[in-house]
């Protein structure tokens, strides 16, 4: 008897130390997740792309010019000067959001039957201002310019024996403009364009106002 009571006895007391354990494991709830878990972020649609991408997108166009130039004053009526050759260039560029783009350009013009070999002439006309294109999509764009232009007047002839000598001078005025382009594919196009340009006197005596007409030739955006 007295054998059989020590066992007994150790084994109740390792039952007493092992059931709190066990309690304990069994009865521990299941923890739910913290709320601070991040959630991943929602990515933007196909539109809202679409939409940043024309807002960034820039619209511009590159043109050269070929056409006729008439003095306005009747002073330059008197001679070969009268109607002159025109040729130039201009460029305007601004963000497809923006209300206009900016504008710079040139065009010269110099007499129909002008000679190398004697008295040269040529009046440049440089403009700068703001453009605005009533579309600017689809395959017809017509637009309106206006701004400041400054006007050179030079003068060139040979005095014989490998010299020559020149003269020029310049006035400032203002210039509108008018025009329109008819898309060749997704970039090149053609168009017709018009410009008017009232400055100051040259020479003491003829004004430099001018009307330039001629057919445009250029590239830019689709």
């Amino acid at each position: 008897m007295r054998n059989s009571i020590l066992p007994l006895a150790m084994a109740g007391a390792i039952s007493l130390c092992l059931s709190p354990a066990m309690a304990h494991v069994i009865e521990e709830p299941v923890q739910p997740p913290t709320q601070g878990t991040s959630r991943p972020e929602a990515t933007p649609t196909q539109s809202e792309n679409r939409t940043s991408q024309i807002v960034a997108k820039w619209f511009g166009n590159f043109n050269g010019i070929l056409g006729a130039q008439t003095m306005q004053n009747s002073g330059w009526k008197d001679d070969d000067k009268g109607t002159l050759v025109a040729t130039g260039f201009d460029m305007d560029l601004g963000k497809a959001e923006w209300p206009v783009n900016l504008y710079i350009g040139s065009h010269t013009g110099i007499p129909k039957d002008q000679r190398m070999d004697s008295e040269n002439y040529n009046l440049t006309t440089f403009k700068f201002g703001p453009r605005y294109y009533l579309e600017k999509k689809g395959g017809i764009r017509p637009y309106l310019t206006a701004g400041v232009a400054m006007v050179e007047s030079v003068r060139s002839w040979n005095e014989g024996m490998h010299r020559s000598s020149s003269q020029s001078e310049e006035t400032f005025g203002v210039f509108a403009n008018a025009g329109v382009i008819f898309k060749l594919g997704r970039f090149f196009h053609i168009g017709l364009d018009i410009t008017v340009v009232n400055s100051g006197k040259l020479d003491g005596n003829s004004d430099s106002n001018h009307l330039r007409a001629g057919v445009v030739l250029g590239a830019g955006s689709e």
